[in-house]
């Protein structure tokens, strides 16, 4: 009977440790996988207002890696900032539509116990190739911002993605009181979420 009962037990722990996830070696819990849906259409999400917040999200990899916040799925899920999540290639990313035909597209990688942002893209249309031909040293940061409305733009850089999935970086230096072009190059940080989108969500923003 003490046998049996010693069974029982650890049978009942390890359920109750499958319900919760998988034990990693040192202790931590790793996460459940999440709950995607890769049908439900883009354009028939619910429009979000371009807050504050999203525009924040709105980050490059590049540049999110230096941050010391850390936003995980699960807060920005119940931020109710996430429109639908997506799995491809390996990899859960989110989407959300916003006002004036934007879409929002957050990348997630995991540290085994929870799904953090890594890359945040704010576009409506992705812009041509071209743009990298078109740059030259010494124009000014308006005039480059002004060919491609949804890059990312910081104070001595921008981001822009084209629409053969690479990432264009611009860097400025200041003169005479504005920002003009140093350098351009390409961005060879694996982590875009540009190369997990479906099909289907990259024809949406192809224009």
């Amino acid at each position: 009977m003490k046998i049996r009962k010693n069974i029982f037990v650890i049978m009942l722990a390890m359920l109750t440790a499958m319900a919760a996830g998988c034990s990693l070696d040192d202790g931590r819990v790793q996460k459940k996988p999440l709950e995607y849906d890769n049908e439900t259409d883009l354009t028939s999400l619910d429009e979000h207002v371009l807050s504050d917040k999203i525009k924040e999200l709105n980050c490059p990899n590049d540049v999110r890696e230096n941050m010391s916040v850390v936003y995980t799925i699960d807060t920005l899920i119940n931020e109710n900032v996430v429109g639908l999540v997506r799995y491809n290639k390996g990899k859960y990313y989110s989407v959300t539509k916003v006002e004036n035909g934007g879409y929002l597209f957050l990348l997630y990688e995991s540290n085994g116990e929870t799904y953090y942002l890594a890359d945040g893209m704010l576009v409506s249309t992705l812009v041509d190739t071209s743009l990298s031909a078109d740059i030259e040293k010494g124009m000014s940061r308006d005039e480059i911002i002004e060919k491609d409305p949804s890059a990312y733009v910081g104070l001595d850089c921008s981001y822009h993605r084209l629409n053969d999935k690479s990432t264009l970086v611009v860097n400025y230096i200041e003169e005479d009181g504005s920002y003009v072009v140093s350098e351009t190059g390409f961005s060879s940080n694996p982590a875009s979420v540009l190369h997990y989108l479906t099909d289907e969500d990259f024809d949406e923003i192809l224009g």
